[in-house]
């Protein structure tokens, strides 16, 4: 059975909602038919969001066929952005990788004053500076879903890992990042450990 999620997000207004799970299933139970998400609903799921003004605090995105661009478009909506404290986004069996640089990239938070170093008219536009998206992050699981090149992931844990005194961005407790083992990422797993074994709190495996 297909299922159409944007029927049933023009229907639903929840102002209370704080965690939120969208999956597309993909196995099967006795008696039970399984649905398959035929497409990702982004229109109607940030319409959801503005009119039920809710606060998502627990995001979960599970084998959704989501673009990099309509993710970056919830993360960046206020209902989700302002408030959202875990952040679990996977991918076991299509392998959607909607987690690209420039997710990575606004997900990473950039003090000051490398935004004075790193600004300029000379500066690359795929380097240029956003602000940081969910300053208030503590969990993070990217499983089987990211498309980017070697060190991008861990800039993006490290900005939230060892966050100074007054820093902005809430510290990460925990990440969980798992990363295909045909991909380069030698940088990500060297500094991934050398990051846990500061702080206990990181998993990371190949895929």
């Amino acid at each position: 059975m297909v299922g159409d999620l944007g029927i049933l997000f023009d229907k639903l207004t929840l102002p209370a909602l704080n965690d939120l799970l969208l999956s597309e299933v993909h196995w099967s139970f006795p008696n039970i038919t399984p649905v398959y998400i035929s497409h990702w609903p982004q229109s109607q799921f940030l319409a959801f969001l503005l009119r039920s003004v809710c606060t998502v605090k627990h995001l979960i995105i599970q084998e959704c066929d989501i673009s990099a661009e309509e993710m970056l478009e919830c993360l960046a909506h206020p209902q989700i952005s302002t408030w959202l404290d875990s952040l679990s986004i996977t991918e076991d069996h299509q392998r959607h990788l909607c987690v690209t640089e420039e997710v990575l990239r606004q997900l990473t938070y950039t003090t000051f004053t490398e935004k004075v170093l790193h600004s300029g008219d000379d500066l690359p536009a795929e380097e240029t500076i956003t602000e940081t998206l969910c300053l208030n992050l503590s969990t993070i699981k990217l499983w089987g879903c990211i498309s980017a090149q070697d060190g991008r992931v861990a800039d993006m844990v490290e900005s939230r890992w060892s966050s100074a005194e007054n820093c902005p961005v809430k510290q990460l407790k925990m990440a969980v990042i798992g990363l295909f083992a045909n991909a380069c990422h030698m940088e990500d797993w060297a500094r991934l450990q050398a990051l846990h074994w500061k702080r206990f709190g990181i998993t990371y495996l190949r895929l």
